[in-house]
């Protein structure tokens, strides 16, 4: 039962990666730099552009991923995002030296939304210069993700949801995710968020998700059944 809902639950994460929104945002700016007749950025927003639908069609073809291509997916959509926020924000990327980024598999697409949800719903509602840090470590032999971001922070953000329709099922679909995912594991994988800062404005928000060591290789075993 459990690899059969983690199944549906990546059909969704991939649809959700590829939403008309999303799409529309991308032709948009396309349209933008077209328009203003900046053949330049249009054509290197457009050659990211397919690049990502490219390689996020690839990945929905597999449940786990290297973690090297996960990063490169990533940084890919964040440059998107870049050009279409007109650097509204910065990223950095920090990779402990003790991580083999080709050996360690992760669940297809578990970053990007996360990713997304920092940007569109913390920084971007922000009147401060975004910061986007993502840092990488082993801990325990457990693969340990931290997403911290300079934004308005879940209480400030979910206010200003109140009033607006749109509901983030992004992260919806990464918590079930989780929890389908700890079904194949003893030590289930962890996801906290909490303020990543002591402001009432602008607190942030700091995202740990655990990967236990041991979840790719259990997820193959239930699969070989």
């Amino acid at each position: 039962i459990a690899g059969v809902q983690t199944a549906a639950l990546e059909q969704q994460a991939f649809t959700s990666l590829m939403n008309p929104h999303f799409m529309f945002n991308a032709l948009n700016s396309i349209q933008h730099y077209i328009n203003v007749q900046d053949r330049q950025n249009a054509n290197h927003y457009l050659s990211d552009f397919a690049s990502l639908i490219r390689k996020n069609f690839e990945a929905a073809q597999q449940s786990f991923i290297p973690l090297e291509q996960e990063l490169e997916n990533i940084k890919i959509y964040l440059r998107l995002e870049q050009m279409r926020f007109t650097n509204r924000f910065s990223y950095h990327i920090n990779i402990d030296e003790s991580i083999d980024a080709d050996y360690w598999m992760i669940p297809t697409m578990m970053l990007q939304p996360l990713l997304e949800n920092a940007l569109l719903h913390g920084i971007m509602p922000s009147s401060v210069n975004g910061e986007l840090v993502i840092d990488l470590k082993e801990q325990d032999r457990n693969l340990v993700i931290t997403i911290t971001d300079n934004g308005i922070g879940i209480e400030n953000s979910r206010a200003l949801k109140e009033n607006s329709e749109h509901k983030s099922h992004g992260m919806e679909l990464i918590k079930k995710r989780i929890a389908a995912l700890s079904h194949f594991v003893a030590e289930p994988i962890t996801f906290t968020m909490s303020p990543a800062f002591d402001n009432a404005i602008n607190p942030g928000n700091k995202i740990i998700l655990l990967i236990p060591a041991g979840l790719h290789k259990a997820w193959l075993r239930a699969h070989k059944k």
